[in-house]
């Protein structure tokens, strides 16, 4: 016997790779991550370091009849027809409007880039759910949300008034439509990102969470990033899996947990390749390449990055290329109000790291190379470009800074300040947005642009064994890995053998899902009544009688004497045993019964009396008696029968 039920997938997430999805498990609903998606922020003007007046003229559109302070929002670019607001950053956030926040029970955070909305949902009325993360997730989490925060309040923008209410087909066509910007909203504060993180519980890789005793929870490495982890959600009959950044490629993390992944009722998978097409590995032997040609003819090289995350391998990798080139005097700065911290932080986390990372801190030595190039003074790293980096500058330079949208932060200052000159280089790394939407305000401009995505996340169909070897039951992903992408990338081709399923942003899909019987938990009372019969070897069964109460995900059975309603029938007893044909043709002769013979009534055997209208058919799941009044006959038959069975 099997109890079918239907597991809901409500997706939250506004686009594939910020993912936000919401599953309803019987009595308790989990979230998995809570990301905020910063690709919104392209369509604003850059946020200066120093107040100025917009370099853009207003967007002269005399046939719509608004307000000219809401029009003079709007700022366009003639030179290449583009069109940028000028008003504070906005980001999109999750769809959490459409769901009542105090129905969710746990948050189950994948990574630290997939936890930037947080703050949105606990700051909602309403919300008492758990959050669970590994600790490098939260921490790592903190700074990059409190680095964010600080490049937005360093020259703060008032938010622009009635602009979504704009309607035109040019800012359609720029992906402004009221559907896309419905969903912006300004940053959260530094004191909403204090207030988030004194909410989360930290948990370590194949730590087991108890859920509300109706689920456990388990974090597995994911091999992607500093704390990064897979979630497996399972109870006595059922698995869920959820994928989110995952790689499978060697790097200098811990890799990828896959054992317990093996065989899920359900996986889920998220947080794919950006870039489907890309080589990770002939991507930084390219870039190396263009660092190394720029610096050489007397140029500067600016990398727009995050503070946390493949910063410490590019670093790392920066440094060894310079070495080779005989350009070890060349200055690595890092600019970024956490990068001290970022640096610090990943240089004590050898636990979450390889065993080859692992075993130098137990000489003990720094993980990662960039500790010995502060030390010997070849990384600088500043909070930002005011004060002490101006004493010690020089070029030509490498210099990391964010954010990678160019819309704020420290990088804004030095893209203005190199754009003109052809001798210098912008090298984009991070796969989140688009070059050329990025330095579109910015526009003329010289310098050398280069894309070189890193991304070592799942690629299909390279990773299609990964998802041949995991063999899901029932495999559930985003259709947007399958259709075509919006800047004309390669589509993701997933291979599954099994039944998928696939959601789109706000969409809600049902999954019927079958589980053997539930667990339920005995009352005493209740066995003190249970008096089982010896079956067979290892065998024995009895019946009891009672009640089946469901409550918090937890069913129990208790004896109908201590519930309340309306009273409820007497089980009849239960026979076990094994009806043998052989036996019973056997023991029906020994009573004068010997004119009987077995015949094939199709997978059964059938017993017929001759002179008799009796016959008794023994097929797999039940034996059925079949006379007409010969009352003495019947008698027998059922004695014969019942002489080798149990009553329980």
């Amino acid at each position: 016997m099997s109890e079918e039920y239907t597991l809901e997938i409500l997706n939250l997430g506004p686009r594939a790779g910020s993912p936000c999805i919401v599953l309803h498990l019987d009595t308790l609903t989990v979230m998995l991550d809570c990301s905020l998606d910063v690709s919104s922020f392209l369509h604003f003007l850059p946020l200066p370091l120093t107040p100025s007046d917009p370099s853009l003229p207003a967007w002269k559109i005399p046939h719509l009849s608004y307000p000219k302070s809401t029009l003079e929002l709007f700022r366009e670019n003639g030179c290449i027809g583009k069109i940028f607001l000028d008003s504070c950053l906005e980001a999109r956030v999750p769809l959490l409007t459409i769901l009542d926040p105090s129905s969710i029970d746990v948050v189950l955070i994948s990574s630290y880039s997939n936890m930037m909305a947080l703050p949105y949902l606990l700051e909602q009325k309403g919300f008492i759910g758990r959050v669970y993360a590994t600790e490098p997730c939260a921490s790592i989490g903190k700074l990059l949300m409190e680095e964010l925060v600080g490049y937005l309040e360093r020259l703060p923008k008032v938010e622009g008034k009635g602009w979504k209410q704009v309607r035109d087909a040019k800012l359609d066509s720029l992906g402004m439509r009221e559907e896309d910007v419905i969903n912006w909203r300004p940053l959260y504060s530094s004191e909403a990102v204090q207030r988030t993180f004194k909410r989360i519980r930290t948990v370590r890789f194949n730590e087991s969470i108890d859920l509300f005793s109706a689920m456990k929870a388990t974090p597995l490495s994911s091999g992607y990033c500093l704390g990064s982890c897979n979630w497996v959600l399972q109870d006595v009959y059922r698995r869920i899996c959820y994928l989110g950044s995952t790689s499978v490629l060697t790097t200098n993390l811990m890799p990828m947990d896959k054992k317990p992944l093996i065989g899920p009722d359900l996986l889920l998978l998220e947080c794919l390749n950006k870039e489907p097409g890309v080589n990770p590995s002939h991507v930084l032997m390219e870039l190396c390449g263009k660092l190394v040609q720029t610096l050489k003819q007397g140029g500067s090289v600016l990398l727009p990055s995050y503070s946390s995350g493949t910063i410490y391998d590019l670093l790392e990798c920066v440094y060894t290329t310079l070495d080779h080139q005989a350009l070890g005097h060349i200055p690595i700065y890092f600019i970024s109000p956490v990068a001290n911290a970022s640096l610090a932080y990943a240089n004590i986390c050898g636990e979450w790291l390889c065993q080859t990372k692992q075993n130098k801190v137990f000489l003990p030595e720094s993980p990662f190379p960039h500790a010995e190039y502060v030390k010997c003074g070849r990384l600088k790293h500043f909070p930002s470009i005011h004060g002490e980096l101006g004493l010690v500058f020089q070029t030509p330079c490498v210099v990391f800074s964010g954010h990678p949208s160019l819309r704020c932060g420290d990088v804004v200052h030095f893209l203005s300040m190199w754009k003109s000159s052809t001798k210098n280089a912008i090298i984009f790394t991070e796969p989140d947005f688009d070059c050329q939407l990025a330095l579109a305000p910015y526009q003329p401009v010289k310098l050398q642009t280069y894309y070189f995505p890193i991304d070592p996340r799942l690629v299909f169909p390279r990773d299609n064994a990964l998802l041949d070897e995991l063999a899901p039951q029932h495999f559930v992903t985003s259709k947007e890995y399958i259709s075509d992408r919006s800047r004309g990338c390669e589509k993701h081709q997933i291979s599954a053998t099994c039944p998928a399923s696939f959601y789109s942003p706000g969409s809600l899909i049902k999954i019927a899902m079958q589980t053997p019987f539930r667990r339920a938990k005995l009352t005493e009372e209740l066995a003190a009544q249970l008096f089982p019969t010896h079956i067979q070897q290892n065998l024995s069964l009895g019946s009891l009688s009672g009640v089946l109460r469901e409550k918090d995900g937890i069913s129990s059975l208790r004896s109908k004497e201590l519930s309340q309603g309306p009273p409820i029938k007497s089980v009849q007893f239960c026979l076990a045993g094994e009806a043998n044909v052989e036996r019973f043709v056997e023991k029906v002769k020994e009573r004068g019964f010997l004119d009987t013979q077995v015949v094939k009534k199709g997978s059964a055997d059938c017993v017929v009396f001759a002179g008799q209208t009796a016959r008794v058919e023994f097929g797999t799941r039940s034996t059925t008696v079949i006379t007409h009044g010969e009352d003495h006959l019947r008698h027998t038959i059922l004695n014969v029968l019942l002489d080798k069975m149990n009553v329980f």
